[in-house]
């Protein structure tokens, strides 16, 4: 999705790392300091709390940086679904983003 707006790769991997650090034992070696403190918020977002409601200041920021892209809608609609069916535990998230051995490493 951040690549769709035309975020930079390194904003990417950023973000990219944010998340996966919050479900990893310890942080990547190679986390940068945004990494890090995205992470500290990440947990709210993945773990499916938080998504009820779309701020309607980030749903006006959107729509006028770009309009052309309907993008308003896509999100709408993936942040519904992942309301509904967000799983509400580590092991949960886990086992939905296919990284079972996370969950025996971690014993």
């Amino acid at each position: 999705m951040l690549s769709h707006v035309g975020a930079s790769s390194a904003d990417v991997q950023v973000a990219r790392s944010a998340v996966i650090s919050h479900f990893q034992p310890r942080l990547p070696a190679q986390s940068s300091a945004d990494a890090q403190i995205v992470a500290l918020g990440a947990s709210a977002d993945v773990m499916g709390f938080g998504l009820g409601r779309v701020d309607p200041g980030l749903l006006q920021d959107m729509w006028d940086e770009w309009p052309e892209l309907g993008f308003l809608a896509d999100v709408k609609v993936l942040l519904k679904r992942e309301l509904t069916r967000a799983p509400r535990t580590r092991p949960g998230v886990l086992a939905m983003s296919g990284m079972p051995y996370l969950l025996r490493a971690a014993r």
